[in-house]
């Protein structure tokens, strides 16, 4: 039996790939291994015991049974354990182990927000590469879609240069993957819009290294009208017209002719908005 520097007889987990996995309960018993420091030892000794060991029980991690109170813990071995060139084999197996159980499973991505933002961060070809690109077909499905209305979208942890690098593998394919994932009116989270630096910018570069550009405008669609909005509808929707600015700028008459139509969408449902805000106070005071 293997022993781990100051574990007192606690087993190399990392050395049994035929163990049974495991839930989140002993993870967390065990994950004293991953986090503690070491202080007699070398600090290249305490970071190996520390890889290696939260490497072997992530690898073991019962991913099925994650449940979201369960992820903060996971992303924080996920940061000790899966970064470096040498990380990306276990990233992509606890990826594509995700995945796996996003779609086979109650859970969808968002159970997974802390653990997907560390992975994007560490790893974003490996990410990409899974939930993405074509390693599977239903990459768009909804249980897969980053976007929401409350929650982080990892592929905003990326830089844009390493989104651009992987897209730039095989755009015709990848551009349009990564613009159903990324829409013109993105969120860091609830009440923080990307308007200067973030996914308006983002959906014009996209654009420019797109070889089909519609392609990549059809992806936009179903993130034209929000799912969901705090305050008046019609100030989101007339937020969002702002936000289209630079595309009714853009220099191809592709992009240009779908913000204006996209444009004239918002803005009719944001007059129709008002009209029924309005409505709803008279008929308030009405009763006052």
């Amino acid at each position: 039996m293997k022993r781990i520097p100051g574990g007192s007889g606690r087993r190399n987990l990392s050395a049994e790939p035929g163990s049974s996995p495991v839930i989140l309960a002993p993870l967390v018993r065990r994950s004293w291994a991953v986090i503690r420091p070491f202080p007699r030892f070398p600090a290249s000794v305490q970071q190996s015991c520390k890889t290696d060991t939260g490497r072997g029980l992530l690898r073991r991690y019962d991913v099925s049974n994650h449940r979201a109170n369960d992820d903060y813990r996971l992303s924080e071995m996920v940061k000790v354990c899966l970064s470096g060139t040498d990380a990306v084999d276990p990233a992509r197996s606890l990826c594509r182990a995700i995945a796996g159980a996003i779609m086979t499973s109650w859970q969808t991505v968002h159970d997974f927000q802390d653990t997907a933002l560390a992975l994007a961060s560490l790893q974003p070809g490996t990410f990409l590469d899974v939930f993405v690109g074509n390693e599977r077909d239903d990459a768009t499905a909804d249980p897969y879609r980053f976007s929401h209305r409350t929650f982080r979208n990892p592929l905003l942890a990326i830089p844009k240069e390493s989104l651009l690098t992987w897209a730039n593998g095989d755009p015709a394919e990848r551009i349009p993957r990564l613009a159903a994932h990324i829409g013109p009116f993105e969120r860091i989270a609830f009440d923080e819009v990307r308007e200067d630096d973030g996914s308006i910018a983002l959906t014009a570069t996209l654009l420019d290294h797109a070889p089909d550009k519609a392609a990549v405008l059809s992806a936009f669609e179903p993130t034209l009208m929000p799912c969901g909005w705090s305050g008046n509808l019609s100030d989101e929707l007339e937020s969002r017209r702002k936000r289209l600015s630079p595309l009714l700028a853009h220099a191809d008459a592709t992009v240009k002719a779908w913000a204006v139509e996209a444009d004239r969408t918002l803005a009719k449902a944001a007059d129709a908005a008002r009209r029924d805000e309005q409505q709803r106070a008279r008929r308030e005071q009405s009763f006052e």
